[in-house]
């Protein structure tokens, strides 16, 4: 039997344990390949071909962001990997922001049949909502759909100082804060405040979002 890959990443190390030793029971064609409680983490190992598992499932609420940086900064780099998003509260919260960032659907947490459906269903390369009026867009739609909202709302951007062009790229590959501060011998402090004036300079609404605009304006 061919099985699918499936990561896992929760900031509640309890939840994640019992979320990584339920998926084999609820769908025996899914195999977890790993598990992070780092949002940063399962960005670097999702834009990696080494470490990229087929289905992605990812808690809506992280200590370093939310599933809404995690699937737009993941799916302006990578067209074909499916995510599942997952959430102890309604939907409804949730659904509209998950689809405009990439996402292919979202289930409630400890409801059992909703999570083997949304996981077959996503593996399989489909979609799933159970919010009757949003609907997920499959994975070259919605990477279709990310790169032309963020063309169409991006104003010129400014030059980013050498220091932030450090900073930023260290964000693209992964690094914290705490490593960047210790890279470039600054403060933490002084590293979020660099982060916050990147984001100004290039007209972004988030810090992940600030990263798909540097990096396509770097590759092209």
């Amino acid at each position: 039997m061919i099985q699918s890959t499936v990561a896992v990443l929760d900031n509640d190390s309890f939840a994640l344990e019992k979320i990584v030793s339920l998926i084999p029971r609820l769908c025996p064609t899914l195999r977890v390949c790993w598990s992070t409680n780092s949002a940063q983490e399962a960005v670097q190992r999702c834009i990696d071909d080494s470490w990229r598992p087929d289905v992605l499932l990812l808690d809506v609420e992280l200590d370093d962001g939310t599933a809404m940086d995690v699937c737009q900064r993941i799916r302006s780099q990578v067209r074909e990997m499916p995510m599942l998003a997952i959430s102890s509260y309604s939907p409804k919260k949730y659904a509209a922001l998950l689809a405009r960032s990439g996402a292919q659907g979202i289930v409630v947490k400890g409801d059992l049949p909703q999570m083997r459906e949304g996981l077959l269903k996503v593996a399989a390369g489909g979609t799933y909502s159970p919010v009757h009026d949003v609907h997920f867009l499959s994975l070259g739609a919605s990477y279709e759909s990310l790169m032309s909202q963020e063309t169409k709302s991006e104003p010129p951007a400014e030059e980013l100082t050498p220091l932030q062009t450090e900073i930023i790229r260290e964000i693209a590959d992964g690094y914290s804060n705490e490593e960047i501060a210790r890279a470039q011998f600054i403060d933490v402090s002084t590293v979020r405040s660099h982060t916050r004036n990147i984001r100004l300079r290039l007209h972004a609404h988030s810090l992940s979002h600030a990263v798909a605009i540097w990096l396509r304006r770097h590759e092209s």
